[in-house]
């Protein structure tokens, strides 16, 4: 591994891991008791309750940090059998946690308004009155306390089982590599993604076609697990009252359907403009449509570019982050100087890239996998931006450290316009590397507006469908090519769909959020709206972004953009002038005249 875990532990079942879990057991089992006697919140019994829900937060914190842990390692040895081994433990655990967290939402749900109130209000809870209010409004829609906690305990062989399945098969998957000049090589799939933005595009297509017959080779598997994971989640809304399974999505994000519909009516009126992008990027790459592999092929050059060194990445981030705001680079520098990245791509590792948090010290760990390419660089910037979120957040309690996925893109995505405007403006960054700089971006504009709209339309599409009974590979398949016909039209060739994108993307095996896609869309739209502002205003606009984020866990989204940027965020017209920022990049993608 690259990083450095010693300060989350000093090492692997040692004895201060052993003594920590421990500890964690017995917070749980006190906890557990106190739950078990503690009537519903009124008048005569909310210390108790204030006590309890402190005790849950100490609870939620230290098992956050044991998570990350586990997390770091199994992701970096995906084939290591005790990692795997300890992190099926501690999902039972969690599951544990997740009963007590059951015992708050019934009290809390069934709890007069007076009652609430007054225990919301407690000098001891302070910052924590969003969480406590979001934690209501999921009372709602409850099973009764007994079959919560038996779905719950369910759940660790259940829902979470199947994504464990998904990890475990693709952190072990290969994929055959028939290179157009006749060498073959058996990859990791850990280096699928990356080679999907190859110059070469014969290498693209056949790194794409090998990709894709090992995703074949394991579709049944994978087909069980989608179809397990949707299913589980049907039964539960059914069981509990949900009006519709994209409503806990929605109160995950902290927005409301009208806001999710306004994005989405703006995307599609931006489709033509969406579409013209894809186009200018089929005239750059010489062909009339795209295939699937072209989306986020880079430039071609005729005199190749070499691979672009880890050291020297880190350089370009480096500068370019202190450049556009020094905070971001004095902590990217630190976050070097500690070896909190795993950046290498290894077999046995896992495929894409994440930030993970410890709510306990407050660190952070990035993980990816680097290869030598923009994309790559960007994606540092972009994990970068997440652990500066985190960061930002430190000195506030767990229950206000709890943003939404909604709001923890638009950090991320910020740090990376921050990243290409510094890079434009470096003397030593090579014209060729810039260019690529401007072509990633044209890369990021397709992807959130084409792209994830394909994820979210499939994704929706599939929990209708599933509804009366589980899909089969080729309804899949077939759903899939059918969304992104819809969403791309003739910009992509007839035949050149990705029919088993629904099997390599991770997102949709996550199962402890769904329609893991929106979001992104969401926070890349709203992090251009942000760095407007900042060119704008230039570094007075920095302690504002930085309020924003320091408020990002404490209200819902349409409230933090209205009291930080004075928008509205539930109407088209916020959206439209986001999208309408892709002039900045100062492409003409109209087509020459004949």
């Amino acid at each position: 591994m690259d990083w450095n875990l010693d300060s989350l532990f000093p090492s692997f079942r040692g004895p201060e891991m052993g003594e920590f879990i421990a500890d964690l057991d017995r917070r749980i089992d006190a906890a557990s008791a106190t739950f078990a006697t503690l009537a519903t919140p009124a008048a005569d019994n909310l210390d108790a309750w204030q006590d309890a829900l402190l005790d849950f937060e100490e609870i939620s914190r230290r098992l956050s940090h044991l998570g990350v842990y586990l997390g770091c390692l199994t992701a970096a040895d995906s084939a290591n059998e005790e990692y795997a081994a300890e992190q099926a433990r501690i999902s039972e655990t969690g599951a544990k946690v997740a009963t007590l967290g059951n015992s708050i939402e019934t009290g809390l749900g069934q709890a007069d308004d007076e009652s609430f109130d007054q225990l919301k209000q407690r000098d001891a809870l302070a910052g924590c009155g969003h969480w406590i209010e979001l934690t209501r409004r999921r009372a709602r829609d409850r099973m009764s306390l007994p079959e919560e906690n038996l779905a719950a305990a369910l759940a660790v062989d259940g829902i979470q089982a199947w994504g464990r399945l998904y990890n475990s098969v693709v952190g072990n998957l290969t994929f055959r590599m028939n290179a157009p000049d006749g060498t073959v090589q058996e990859l990791p799939m850990a280096q699928w993604r990356s080679l999907s933005s190859h110059p070469d595009r014969a290498f693209r297509q056949a790194a794409f076609a090998g990709g894709n017959r090992a995703w074949e080779s394991v579709g049944h598997t994978m087909k069980a697990a989608i179809n397990g994971i949707c299913g589980t989640r049907l039964t539960l809304d059914s069981k509990r009252g949900t009006g519709h399974f994209l409503d806990p999505a929605l109160l995950d994000a902290g927005i409301s359907r009208p806001t999710l519909d306004a994005m989405f009516e703006a995307i599609d009126q931006n489709l033509p403009l969406s579409r013209k992008a894809i186009r200018f990027k089929a005239r750059r790459i010489g062909v009339d449509a795209v295939s699937w592999h072209d989306l986020e092929a880079a430039i071609p050059s005729p005199a190749g570019d070499g691979e672009i060194s880890w050291e020297t990445a880190c350089s370009w981030v480096s500068q370019a982050f202190h450049s556009g705001y020094p905070a971001l680079g004095e902590f990217f520098d630190t976050y070097l100087e500690n070896r909190w990245i795993d950046y290498s791509a290894r077999p046995g590792k896992r495929p894409g890239g994440f930030c993970t948090t410890t709510n306990f010290t407050g660190e952070s760990r990035v993980f990816m996998n680097f290869n030598g390419t923009v994309h790559d660089i960007m994606t540092l910037a972009h994990e970068i931006g997440h652990a500066f979120h985190s960061h930002i957040l430190r000195d506030e309690r767990p229950f206000a450290k709890r943003y939404p996925m909604t709001l923890a893109e638009s950090a991320s995505t910020f740090a990376e316009l921050i990243l290409t405007e510094g890079l434009q403006q470096n003397d030593q960054v090579a014209p060729r590397v810039k260019e690529l700089l401007v072509d990633e971006e044209l890369n990021h504009f397709t992807a959130f507006l084409l792209d994830i709209p394909v994820r979210f339309h499939f994704e929706k599409a599939f929990y209708e469908r599933r509804a009366s009974g589980e899909l089969g590979i080729s309804e899949l398949n077939e759903l899939m090519v059918a969304t992104q016909r819809r969403i791309f039209g003739d910009t992509l060739a007839h035949g050149e769909e990705n029919p088993w994108y629904w099997a390599s993307k991770m997102h949709f095996f996550i199962t402890g959020v769904r329609f893991y896609n929106f979001p992104y869309t969401f926070g890349y739209l709203l992090s251009r709206a942000l760095h407007r502002l900042k060119r704008q205003q230039g570094t007075d606009f920095l302690p504002r972004y930085q309020t924003y984020l320091e408020k990002s866990g404490s209200m819902t989204c349409e409230d933090l953009i209205r009291e930080t940027l004075g928008e509205d965020i539930t109407t088209p017209e916020f959206w439209n002038q986001a999208i309408a920022t892709i002039d900045d990049l100062g492409i003409d993608f109209d087509p020459p005249a004949a």
